[in-house]
């Protein structure tokens, strides 16, 4: 039921924090994430992610009060108009285009400040809402049975420094070749002061060359530090990025199939590239930011040693400086933040355009693409526009604020030598140190603001990072197999906690060396009952069991290396059609992959092509045809030498003769097979079938779709 508004606006001084989705999908988890972390109950969105499961189609006002009571909060509905927008309860949820929600912060000055999942926060005027606006808000007002949490672990840049080894004792080399670099700098303007102030007046030519020799070889040492730490830093960053990119590349390679199917790999790859800035980071701004925070204080004591009224203004327009910073720290952090997620959007698009290129042509969508990537390209252009129109503007405050500096400097400088209190080598050395302490301070700010603007690499990581493994992955042992006898004790599945079961408490035995059939209507769950059996989705309820164990105590490694199987969405990797059969093993065995290309009936393909089987394939298999590639994706599977064979759909783009000789050849095999298909001879070639049919097994011995039975052969 929808109400109608009458709320009363209080004002509240927490700080709503910013929760980005991972996937579109996900906009209602993070919105509902922002609120829960801003009444209290600080979780993070993986957290809520493994808790509450929402349908990847899009998310309803009902489903999203359900998972609001579910975390604890009472909650409302109520229409909204543009006119009454400024009466809601803020924070609140607002239907916002299509399948999307916002969080609305707050109206201020006829501002509203929207934090919007996709992007962050954002300002519309009232005129910009209506576009988006639905006429729906929700508020949400803590229940008796919500929880206060302390704040969940977050990926810090501890947890990449403790895992890299050797960064501890390479970057205390690195800091004391940069004191040493600096105590040489903080070193040289006493020359300028020697020359003006004993040389010239004395003209003490002995003296002179002792000053020039003297420090050329401190400038001569400085230039051999330098070199060091150069070459020092470039090998730490080398091994730095071989390390964190292996260790972020391992564990995304062992998150569960879920994850990937959930997220555009555009964006999966901008997460990825965040490292970079970690890297520069450890390698360079946190030694750099150190050795200048030390040598601050160093040419501070040094400038009050020679004037304390000098040094209190140099001081006083550094502390300007850094606070205009932070007053635009904010900004800023959002802006490049909005950046970072409009270039992922760009590369996703372009990506997806050229996977698919054949189908765009196809459609004649050569233009629509390209005005959407070009969209995007914009889109990205204008945040990235706005970036370099706030680094103007620090770049023209600090020059004003270096330029007012220096007048006033010389000014009083100059009154001070007038009335003798400095000589005029000094001068030259105070501004000397000046100048030194100023480019040091601004590039101590500049560290500072680099060290917290990573926390969005870090929280862009974290979706990475903090995402949970794949769980009862177990150890491999390469020595490890089953007979084949597959069971399922009342199985039931559902992708959401809103949405229907797809698998309803289902349960069948399937022995070792069967054949066995898996046919129904499309959509009716036969792949999702396949990917159960082999790991990839954990079921909502009840076990499978290989051999009488539990695949979660064999471990998923172990079980998956004795089964070979074929999957609809099955893909070919770019090199020899060698390399795909055996999946790129180190030493394959050549005549054990001609084989099975002869059982999968491709061996007469491959040995038609110039390089036989040393041909390439091209990237995804672009140079073969369909019905060729399925048949070197069951080479592949037999290579394994499986206990255990799964095909789903896996000769759906063969001819009829070509389909029964494969068929007749995996009969002699001593396996388990299992088949998904629709296709009559497929299914009638089984010694047992299991018809689908809304989530339900019924067993049938001679169960073929009349409508199938006579087909004709396909190229």
């Amino acid at each position: 039921m929808i109400f109608d508004l009458d709320v009363l606006k209080f004002t509240n001084r927490k700080k709503l924090s910013i929760v980005l989705q991972a996937s579109e999908s996900e906009t209602a988890l993070a919105c509902m994430t922002m609120l829960a972390n801003y009444h209290g109950n600080n979780v993070d969105l993986s957290q809520v992610r493994s808790e509450y499961s929402l349908s990847s189609r899009g998310t309803t006002i009902k489903c999203l009060m359900n998972l609001a009571e579910n975390m604890g909060f009472s909650s409302r509905v109520i229409k909204v108009s543009i006119e009454k927008l400024n009466r809601l309860q803020t924070p609140c949820i607002l239907s916002w285009g299509e399948n999307h929600f916002v969080v609305l912060n707050k109206i201020k000055n006829k501002v509203v400040h929207v934090h919007d999942p996709a992007i962050g926060a954002c300002e519309y005027s009232f005129e910009e809402v209506a576009a988006h606006l639905n006429g729906v808000a929700l508020e949400l007002t803590p229940s008796v049975n919500f929880q206060k949490t302390d704040k969940p672990p977050e990926v810090k840049l501890s947890s990449f420094w403790s895992k890299i080894v050797g960064l501890k004792s390479t970057l205390i080399k690195i800091f004391l070749l940069s004191i040493t670099l600096q105590m040489i700098a903080i070193a040289m303007p006493f020359y300028m002061q020697f020359v003006i102030d004993d040389v010239l007046v004395a003209r003490d030519l002995d003296l002179l060359t002792i000053l020039a020799i003297g420090f050329s070889l401190l400038l001569l040492l400085e230039i051999v530090n330098f070199g060091i730490r150069t070459l020092t830093v470039a090998v730490m960053g080398n091994q730095l990025t071989l390390q964190l990119n292996a260790n972020v590349i391992q564990h995304l390679f062992k998150l569960p199939l879920r994850y990937f199917e959930t997220r555009h790999i555009g964006d999966v790859m901008s997460r990825i590239s965040s490292l970079n800035t970690i890297r520069q980071v450890l390698t360079t701004t946190i030694i750099e930011s150190l050795v200048d925070g030390i040598m601050i204080i160093g040419l501070l004591a040094v400038m009050y040693f020679y004037s304390p009224m000098l040094a209190n203004i140099v001081v006083s327009v550094t502390v300007i400086y850094f606070l205009f910073r932070l007053i635009y720290y904010g900004p800023y952090k959002n802006n490049k933040r909005k950046l970072i997620v409009a270039k992922a959007k760009q590369n996703t698009n372009l990506i997806e355009s050229v996977r698919g290129m054949q189908t765009v042509k196809l459609y004649n969508q050569e233009n629509e693409r390209l005005n959407q990537y070009s969209n995007l390209n914009v889109e990205a252009c204008n945040h990235g526009m706005q970036s370099e129109r706030l680094k103007v503007l620090f770049i023209l405050s600090e020059k004003l604020l270096t330029g007012v500096e220096q007048i006033v400097i010389v000014y009083f400088a100059a009154k001070l030598v007038i009335s003798g209190e400095l000589s005029v080598g000094m001068i030259f050395a105070f501004l000397s140190y000046k100048t030194q302490f100023r480019e040091k301070a601004v590039k101590l700010i500049e560290g500072i603001i680099t060290y917290k603007m990573m926390s969005l690499d870090l929280e862009r990581l974290a979706d990475i990072a903090l995402s949970e493994q794949e769980q009862n992955r177990g150890v491999l042992d390469n020595d490890y197999s089953i007979d084949g006898d597959i069971e399922l004790k009342n199985v039931c599945f559902r992708y959401a906690d809103d949405e229907k079961f797809v698998l309803n408490n289902v349960s069948l035995k399937i022995k070792n060396g069967e054949s066995v059939a898996i046919a129904g209507t499309s959509g009716c769950g036969k792949s999702t009952l396949v990917k159960i059996i082999l790991g990839l989705l954990t079921p909502t309820s009840g076990e499978v069991f290989v051999d009488g164990q539990n695949i979660k105590k064999i471990g998923l490694q172990n079980y998956r290396s004795t089964v070979g199987c074929v999957m609809q969405s099955e893909t070919l990797l770019a090199g020899t059609i060698l390399q795909n059969i055996s999946f790129f093993a180190v030493d394959p065995d050549i005549e054990l992959v001609k084989e099975c290309a002869k059982k999968a009936g491709i061996h007469e393909d491959i040995m038609s092509m110039s390089m036989d089987y040393h041909s390439l394939i091209g990237d995804m298999g672009a140079s073969l045809s369909g019905g060729q590639k399925q048949r070197i994706v069951i080479a592949r599977a037999l290579y394994r030498n499986p206990s255990v064979l799964i095909l789903d759909e896996a000769t759906s783009a063969l001819d009829t003769e070509t389909e029964n000789e494969v068929i007749n050849s995996l009969k002699n095999m001593k396996m388990t097979r299992i088949f998904v298909a629709h296709r009559p001879q497929t299914i009638r070639s089984a010694d047992r079938v299991i018809k689908f049919d809304n989530g339900i097994v019924n067993e049938s011995e001679d169960y073929a779709p009349k409508a199938e039975a006579k087909e004709p052969a396909l190229a």
